[in-house]
């Protein structure tokens, strides 16, 4: 829908919005980076180095079971039978000379059968050891992009609006021009601040508005005091135009 040509609306700056695609791109590639390193890449190099010990080296690598942890070797003590054992993590997949292997993504559980009963069961790491490590990590940044997006999505829905009414701050009552008692730039360059000393239902304060949250300040400062009647400060002017006419009534306070 397209607005009155007296209704100027700001959104936020470029920059603002560069940055913050960039900090939840950068977090998202971390995230990416770390999850396929924990569920992807450590455990095929582990699985892989484990593979070249076994005696007989099996031409193909054995199965990976997710469930398979270091924790099951203080799970399963001496004594149990294999069945238990196969029963929780299903068929080895290894086995050779009384022993049992069963593969996951950190490592191997071992198992020395005799007669059917494990004798001994020990864990072995791979060369990767801090599989879940990079995942935990990985959950963690994967929860800082979505802040990142969040933000963004905040920033898209910046907006600083003047129109015949006056002034509208998300985030802010609207702010008749009534109630807009000086304008204070002396903080103003292309990357600073203005202030609006405003009284609002009798109550005064100190709204700043910054460059880098909304684009297009001065212009914003210009309508302003157009309706208000007041000299636009020289560095709000636009580039190239000439100096204005002197006015009939005060000049902008200077608060």
């Amino acid at each position: 829908m397209e607005l009155p040509s007296n209704v100027l609306v700001l959104g936020a700056s470029t920059e603002r919005k560069l940055r913050s695609v960039a900090a939840a791109l950068l977090f998202a590639a971390f995230a990416a980076y770390f999850l396929y390193d924990g569920f992807v890449g450590y455990p095929r190099k582990n699985l892989a180095a484990l593979h070249d010990t076994l005696n007989p080296r099996p031409v193909t690598p054995p199965p990976m079971n997710e469930s398979v942890h270091p924790k099951l070797a203080g799970v399963h003590a001496p004594g149990a039978k294999i069945e238990s054992l196969e029963a929780h993590l299903g068929p080895p997949g290894w086995t050779g000379d009384g022993e049992a292997r069963w593969f996951g993504p950190a490592g191997s559980l071992q198992a020395r059968v005799q007669n059917g009963v494990v004798s001994e069961i020990a864990w072995i790491y791979g060369p990767f050891k801090d599989v879940y490590l990079q995942r935990w990590i990985g959950f963690a940044l994967v929860a800082v992009m979505s802040g990142c997006v969040v933000l963004f999505v905040r920033v898209l829905l910046t907006r600083a609006v003047v129109d015949a009414g006056g002034l509208s701050i998300r985030g802010h009552r609207h702010i008749a021009y009534d109630e807009i008692l000086s304008l204070v730039t002396d903080q103003w360059t292309p990357d600073g601040t203005i202030d609006l000393e405003v009284r609002h239902h009798g109550k005064p304060f100190l709204l700043r508005l910054d460059s880098y949250t909304y684009g297009g300040l001065p212009e914003l400062v210009v309508r302003v005091c157009e309706h208000k009647g007041w000299a636009v400060p020289p560095a709000m002017r636009p580039a190239g135009s000439s100096p204005p006419a002197p006015l009939d009534h005060p000049s902008m306070p200077t608060g």
